[in-house]
């Protein structure tokens, strides 16, 4: 199966770089081609010796060294891309070039884009995966992942160690 890897996070290094390329490595021992969608001019930390296919919408958003104010400018800016990155990557789920989509460092705000765009229909299974929700974000991720449920090809996964959701 080629399945794409829709990366759209910034990471000056860290478990995000791990992450991925610990997907990209047990794909590939699988027998599936991992594939990456990343926005234009997205800044690789690693080489991942994967496809790149880059989705349309813009550059990906940093949000290092900036003020409070421009943050919330930038936050929005983000928003409208993640919802293109996200159209884009459905055009690229139907013209066949991935079997499956993973959204590897996703948050209730990427549900909430994921239900504003057109990838919510994808034509192939699509699986957000959260990484240690924070208690303050339970609200967001239950009514995020309600307002998917009626998505028969998303699927949503939380890694961490919580117990009492």
């Amino acid at each position: 199966m080629k399945i794409a890897i829709l990366e759209s996070i910034v990471m000056p290094a860290g478990h995000e770089v791990e992450f991925d390329r610990i997907l990209v490595e047990e794909m590939k021992n699988q027998g599936h081609e991992p594939i990456f969608f990343v926005p234009e001019k997205y800044p690789f930390k690693l080489d991942y010796h994967a496809k790149i296919d880059y989705l349309s919408g813009g550059e990906a958003i940093s949000y290092a060294g900036v003020s409070k104010l421009k943050k919330i400018y930038l936050s929005i800016v983000r928003e409208k891309r993640r919802v293109a990155w996200f159209d884009s990557a459905c055009e690229k789920a139907q013209k066949g070039l991935c079997d499956a989509i993973i959204v590897p460092t996703s948050s209730w705000r990427g549900m909430r884009s994921l239900r504003n765009s057109k990838l919510k229909n994808s034509p192939v299974p699509v699986l957000l995966m959260m990484h240690g929700i924070m208690p303050s974000d339970r609200k967001h991720f239950v009514e995020g992942v309600k307002s998917l449920k009626q998505y028969s090809n998303v699927h949503v996964a939380a890694l961490g160690m919580q117990t009492e959701f």
